[in-house]
């Protein structure tokens, strides 16, 4: 059964690297294909299933969902544009900033659209070269997932497995992200052309207000949406879990809110969990037949237990796989393996920092990168995978150089 459970993974790997038929619908052959050849019972195939993280990701994408539509984040980008009086310097760093912090609650796909076409319509009224902006744009979106547990569903992934709170991943994962913002964005400015352009009027004539239809529901929702956040903060002296709070700050956002809940159920990408299911019924048949313990055992005989060693490994590692393969059936694939090594909890932030930082090496390895480049093309602006790989890739690899480093620093207090 090993052979054969294996075989479905990778089968179901490709098909998904491939794009021939929808992800969804990949991993539910994949789950279909291990309950038919017996490496799953049907009695036990719902024990496999993580729903909580199913429940915090539901519960995630209805609260930024409606939020989106209430114009919230269109709105801070605007006025925040409008600080800049149209300097390219200025610009730069703005746009950067907004696209990490949106990435930090929303998702990267939903970021790169927001962030992508404004990034367009205001280098073409200031007659700037938009192609800087939007490569640094999908790198950072990937540095902006690492900001909070919920900011990406790996991460969502993760803290459900290893039980790590939502103020201690912030604790390590933040500072680090910091980090490479900065170093991202003084890459950034190396290709960004920062002559002066004599046209702020453009952008002082942007009306933030313009974009915002309902008042009433667009601080409603700002108000459910900074408290959730704030719950999250504080879950680990809550007696509720993240999946509860997410739930609960949905359906407090829908009753608040004149969005309907059609509406909502829109902003839910079902396909994702739909995904999930299957993936979870997959991986759980790997664990069941051996797969994560023989790769855990080969990882612990190349590092003799050594928490460096295996820090090293699973980083070089997950960062080159995450470059080609999607980073949630990586994910799922990795945690039993994480599981089954050292106990210190400092591996899954080895985890987390390269599967989030790795998709950006190449133009198809990251959804923002990906995203990135669609909106860009829909605007007639074109972006090479060579041009992309020489600049984003170019950062993305300093990234995951400086992100190592900070692993090493952290060892002696996860030892």
């Amino acid at each position: 059964m090993f052979a054969v459970a294996l075989a479905i993974f990778i089968g179901v790997c490709i098909l998904i690297v491939t794009e021939r038929i929808p992800k969804a619908i990949s991993a539910m052959i994949g789950a279909i294909l291990m309950l038919v050849l017996g490496v799953v019972e049907y009695g036990e195939f719902w024990h496999f299933i993580d729903f909580k993280t199913i429940a915090i990701i539901f519960g995630v994408s209805v609260l930024v969902g409606v939020a989106k539509k209430s114009d919230i984040f269109t709105f801070i980008a605007i006025k925040a544009i409008k600080r800049t009086g149209g300097d390219p310097g200025r610009i730069l760093v703005l746009f950067l900033v907004l696209t990490y912090a949106f990435s930090a609650v929303l998702s990267n796909v939903s970021t790169m659209i927001i962030m992508g076409t404004l990034t367009i319509v205001i280098c073409k009224s200031l007659k700037l070269d938009a192609k800087p902006l939007l490569i640094g744009e999908a790198v950072v979106a990937d540095v902006g997932g690492m900001v909070f547990a919920i900011s990406s569903i790996p991460n969502i992934m993760v803290i459900s497995a290893s039980g790590i709170g939502f103020i201690q991943f912030f604790l390590v994962s933040f500072p680090l992200s910091l980090i490479l913002l900065f170093v991202t964005i003084l890459m950034v400015r190396r290709f960004f052309p920062l002559a002066y352009i004599e046209e702020g009027k453009v952008v002082e004539r942007l009306d933030e207000w313009s974009v915002v239809k309902d008042r009433r529901a667009f601080w409603r929702s700002a108000a459910v949406l900074c408290l959730t956040i704030g719950l999250f903060f504080v879950s680990d002296y809550l007696p509720v879990s993240l999946d509860i709070i997410a739930l609960c700050g949905a359906i407090a956002i829908l009753l608040l809110t004149s969005h309907s809940m059609k509406g909502a159920l829109r902003e839910v990408d079902w396909e994702i969990l739909i995904f999930f299911a299957g993936l979870f019924i997959m991986v759980g048949g790997l664990g069941k037949v051996g797969f994560f313990s023989f790769v855990g055992s080969g990882i612990r005989s190349l590092s003799s237990g050594n928490l460096f060693a295996e820090s090293s490994i699973l980083f070089t590692v997950t960062s080159i796989t995450s470059a080609l393969v999607d980073d949630i059936p990586m994910v799922a694939a990795m945690i039993p393996v994480v599981s089954s090594l050292s106990s210190s909890i400092l591996l899954w932030f080895v985890l987390l920092f390269s599967l989030n930082l790795g998709g950006s090496l190449l133009p198809l390895g990251s959804p923002s990168t990906v995203i990135t480049m669609g909106v860009a093309r829909n605007e007639g602006i074109s972006i090479s995978s060579k041009e992309y790989i020489k600049k984003g890739g170019a950062v993305a690899l300093v990234q995951l150089v400086i992100a190592l480093l900070y692993v090493f620093m952290l060892i002696p207090f996860f030892a």
